[in-house]
């Protein structure tokens, strides 16, 4: 039976909540949603009992991975039960916690599984002497994995060339033909992996309207189309830089499969306004597929249980649209 695997997050932030609204919501929809698959949640027991008032579904209670059945599971870390934790704040035990969870997850996880990370807060975690940046660094350090790429898959599937840089360095990094070359010859294999098959990919060109054939910027000419040409020969079906203005209107028309965004805000501009609650951060290079929802902590309205849910049920339908090679819900 497939299995998805969560890990519980910062249990001060909202993740917790939006886990029990969304389970709630789901089964109040479907009672026989989770008895299709396992479903392993790693954190305290405490962190749930906290909450047993809002929680209306049932629920197994294990420390033996082998006594996990389908439906929901909550897989007991006994020892952080009695480490008591902040809502609504940064603080080291908080991060302690949600990175104990992550440790304990891929403890079981197995290749090609889903795991669904709930938020956490990068400052707490470097408080508990974990010294990384959020947790794709965490996941890359734990499974010793040289390179992971950040795309987010939903209503629009895209990876990011650059990520959280200044314009001015991703200009120099998309100008460096090899860069861009080799980030997405190594991701396109991972792509078409999970997708099981050969797609068509689209590119984002750098400069309004792709650089009018070098009119408005000699990046697409110098640079992207050169390595467009590359990748061809490859085997790589991608297109040629096209304005990112119209592609990806294009792309929800059908005429790609999959886009590839130069930089952060070229991508995140268009999900965030049209599909705020329909995209998940999909880490790819890991061995197995890391998912979650496009949200913090949220510490100013942790505790309320008025955070919004539909992420996090998005996010667990595309973890299990994952398993089928489906991917537009």
């Amino acid at each position: 039976m497939k299995r998805i695997h969560i890990t519980i997050g910062d249990p001060g932030g909202i993740g917790v909540e939006t886990l029990i609204l969304g389970i709630n919501k789901l089964l109040n929809t479907d009672s026989e949603f989770f008895s299709k698959f396992i479903t392993l949640i790693y954190t305290p027991f405490s962190v749930i009992e906290r909450y047993k008032d809002k929680i209306s579904f049932d629920y197994n209670i294990i420390e033996d991975i082998d006594k996990a059945q389908s439906g929901i599971n909550i897989f007991n870390i006994k020892e952080l039960n009695k480490i008591d934790y902040q809502i609504g704040t940064i603080d080291k035990n908080n991060g302690y916690i949600a990175a104990k969870s992550i440790e304990e997850a891929l403890k079981y996880i197995k290749p090609k599984e889903v795991l669904i990370t709930l938020p956490i807060n990068k400052e707490s975690i470097n408080l508990a002497g974990y010294k990384f940046n959020g947790h794709t660094e965490f996941l890359a350090f734990l499974t010793n994995t040289e390179e992971v790429f950040m795309s987010f898959w939903g209503k629009i599937n895209t990876l990011l060339l650059t990520t959280h840089i200044s314009m001015e360095d991703m200009i120099k990094k998309i100008r460096d033909k090899d860069y861009v070359y080799t980030k997405i010859k190594n991701s396109s294999k991972l792509i078409e992996e999970v997708y099981g098959r050969k797609i068509k990919f689209g590119l984002c060109g750098l400069n309004p309207h792709a650089g009018e054939n070098g009119l408005m910027g000699k990046e697409e000419v110098e640079v992207l189309s050169p390595v467009v040409e590359r990748l061809r020969k490859d085997g790589i079906d991608i297109s040629y830089p096209q304005p990112s203005d119209t592609i990806f209107y294009r792309y929800l028309n059908g005429e790609f499969d999959f886009i590839y965004s130069l930089y952060h805000d070229q991508a995140l501009s268009v999900i965030k306004t049209f599909f705020l609650n329909k995209s998940v951060n999909f880490t790819l290079g890991l061995p197995f597929y890391r998912i979650s929802p496009d949200h913090g902590t949220a510490f100013d309205i942790a505790g309320m249980f008025i955070a919004n849910y539909e992420p996090f049920i998005y996010t667990l339908k595309f973890g299990i649209k994952l398993y089928e090679r489906n991917f537009r819900i």
